[in-house]
């Protein structure tokens, strides 16, 4: 596999970096787009432009101005409208009587305008028509304008969800490329948990991240060589328990092989003891030999095995022992 290198590779904010360029290059073309779609909504007479009340209103003044009556049939679309008489009075129309009477107040101060709201004055006979309307887009069919917001909101919500749609998109493929570049330290760090320092790790073309790994590579080759040089004291210790219990196995026989020797000769109750008290810590000593042979060569395990004792017998033992000890001081044992 191939070695990480220090200092390779693209720096982590390069990486970031290219995530924004693509979603600012992503908003640009979600503005074309539904630059394009308004732009063919207008074509295709889905949208009305904003002066087109204003337009039909100046077609139909002249009608509404020479006609016996005010009719709702003479009203252009998107224009509300009320008849007001010379003195003020209201007469008919669609705009409730206070709206009438704030329009009313409009003409006599010499103003058109109200809170984003456009007036036109028709003079007739005896009385004036009051149209209001807006200058913003709508929709052509009424269907549309009860149920969709007017198309500049329309516009943009449609442009908010799609920037986040484009965020979200692209956050969860840059995380995903992210994550990949960085499998391989996750699979480092499980291998090391699991003791395997054989392994590994590809660059992943990120600099900082190929820094980490490059880090990695250090601290598992200084955990080798440690793990190694442990290994090796531990076998030269092993070495040296197993050599020792060998020099041991000798003289420990040539010790059993004389008391046993003693006990065929004649003895007082005294030396008959201490004979006994020979061989006893001489068959011990060579059990505890064995055990240093079974740990130097892994053979078994040295862990202590719980089992079931007669107590009588382990007390005598542990008198025994004890009073081999004694007589060694000359003291009393109670």
């Amino acid at each position: 596999m191939e070695t990480i290198k220090p200092r390779k590779g693209t720096h982590l904010h390069t990486f970031f970096l290219r995530y924004l360029f693509f979603l600012c290059l992503g908003i640009i073309l979600l503005v074309a787009l539904l630059i394009g779609l308004f732009m063919f909504a207008f074509s295709a007479n889905i949208i009305l432009p904003a002066n087109y009340a204003e337009t039909q209103i100046t077609l139909a003044k002249d009608r509404i101005a020479t006609s016996s009556s005010v009719t709702d049939e003479m009203i252009p679309d998107l224009v509300d409208y009320a008849v007001i008489s010379n003195k003020g009075e209201f007469l008919s129309g669609t705009l409730t009587e206070k709206e009438a009477s704030h329009a009313w107040r409009l003409k006599q101060r010499g103003e058109t305008k109200s809170n984003a709201r456009f007036y036109a004055f028709v003079e007739r006979e005896q009385e004036v028509c009051i149209l209001r309307y807006g200058l913003v887009p709508e929709y052509r069919t009424p269907v549309m304008r009860k149920y969709l917001p007017n198309p500049q909101l329309t516009v943009l919500l449609l442009f908010i969800m799609g920037v986040i749609i484009q965020a979200t998109v692209l956050a969860v493929h840059f995380g995903r490329r992210l994550k990949r570049k960085m499998m391989g330290l996750q699979e480092a760090i499980e291998k090391i948990q699991h003791q395997n320092l054989d392994f590994h790790l590809k660059p992943s073309g990120i600099r900082e991240i190929d820094d980490i790994a490059l880090s990695f590579e250090q601290m598992k080759e200084a955990l080798n060589t440690s793990l190694t040089q442990q290994w090796q004291a531990e076998r030269a210790r092993r070495e040296q328990i197993s050599a020792l219990a060998h020099d041991l196995k000798t003289p420990l026989t040539i010790i059993r092989g004389n008391a046993e020797l003693l006990l065929d000769t004649v003895q007082d109750e005294v030396q008959k003891e201490y004979n006994t008290y020979i061989l006893k810590n001489t068959l011990e000593i060579e059990k505890f030999t064995k055990q240093l042979l079974d740990i130097s060569n892994m053979e078994q395990s040295v862990g202590g095995v719980k089992t079931t004792v007669e107590m009588a017998s382990f007390i005598q033992q542990l008198e025994q022992q004890m009073k081999a000890l004694a007589l060694e001081k000359k003291l009393k044992l109670v």
